[in-house]
């Protein structure tokens, strides 16, 4: 599943990311949900603040999921020079 946000419409910080996260994991079945994997890029902004931290532990405290877990690109593997 893909989500497109046009930059005009909305911001693309950690909010918008959440929105989009919980979107796609109320789609999913209780059974898919208990051990997540998300692999994120180094993007401060969006994946390793305080709101997407916390929005993991609310999935965990809330049953939503058992474990959750969360893997970064090695810094300077992101960039892609063309």
């Amino acid at each position: 599943m893909n989500y497109l946000i046009d930059e005009g419409a909305c911001n693309k910080g950690s909010n918008e990311v959440v929105s989009m996260l919980w979107h796609f994991l109320s789609k999913l079945s209780k059974k898919r949900k208990k051990h997540l994997i998300f692999n994120a890029d180094n993007c401060v902004g969006q994946n390793k603040n305080n709101t997407l931290m916390t929005f993991f532990a609310w999935l965990c405290l809330t049953g939503n999921s058992r474990i959750i877990e969360v893997k970064f690109m090695i810094k300077g593997h992101t960039f892609f020079p063309f």
